[in-house]
């Protein structure tokens, strides 16, 4: 009773980490330039197939008041 479950698990678990060995050196260069050693905890936690992957880096230097002032996204839902 035990033994299709366990072959089920085996293989889908076995070709999650094939492909996870493919692009997971590349998504924790990425957030490592991005964030520091903090983006290698994002990219772990990102794992997981159900999160979305991370978003690109800004396009220029955010600064203070970029926190003050409404996104496009923000000014649209008014």
């Amino acid at each position: 009773m035990l033994l299709p479950t366990a072959a089920i698990s085996t293989v889908t678990l076995l070709g999650f980490a094939l492909t996870a060995a493919v692009w997971m050196p590349n998504v924790i260069a990425r957030n490592l330039n991005q964030f520091g050693f903090f983006g290698i905890a994002l990219a772990l936690v990102t794992w997981c197939p159900a999160h979305p992957p991370s978003l690109d880096a800004p396009v220029r230097t955010m600064r203070l008041r970029d926190a003050f002032t409404p996104t496009n996204d923000e000014q649209q839902q008014e």
